[in-house]
């Protein structure tokens, strides 16, 4: 079943049909965004969910963590900054108390063989 959803856009709203299986998972709290994919320090890519005021940044090791509460004003000076590193360091590390979070990424990287460096 496929429900609809307004999104806004730069000349207003658009309806978009929206997966009842994204529906599900959005109403038990699951945080679906996009990264961002960036070069910045130790940072690899950053998302922001702004329903939920929730930041994910994933590291040059494959970890990510995720901020709650953080407010759009520093998701934008984080997505558009010259070193987003510095910006990430000096006002959501040391201000908001991070959550592990599991990536695909990281998962896969877990489960390999560290024989495979070797062997390959």
């Amino acid at each position: 079943m496929m429900g609809w959803r307004s999104v806004p856009i730069a000349t207003g709203t658009v309806d978009v049909p929206v997966p009842a299986w994204l529906q599900w998972a959005v109403s038990i709290g699951y945080c679906v965004m996009e990264m961002k994919q960036i070069s910045s320090g130790k940072l690899r890519a950053i998302g922001y969910d702004a329903r939920t005021r929730r930041l994910r940044v994933q590291f040059d090791d494959g970890s990510a963590l995720e901020y709650d509460g953080v407010g759009a004003e520093i998701w934008r000076r984080l997505s558009t900054a010259a070193s987003p590193w510095s910006i990430y360091r000096d006002n959501v590390d040391e201000e908001f108390t991070a959550r592990r979070v599991t990536t695909a990424d990281s998962a896969a990287e877990s489960k390999k063989n560290p024989l495979d460096d070797l062997f390959g």
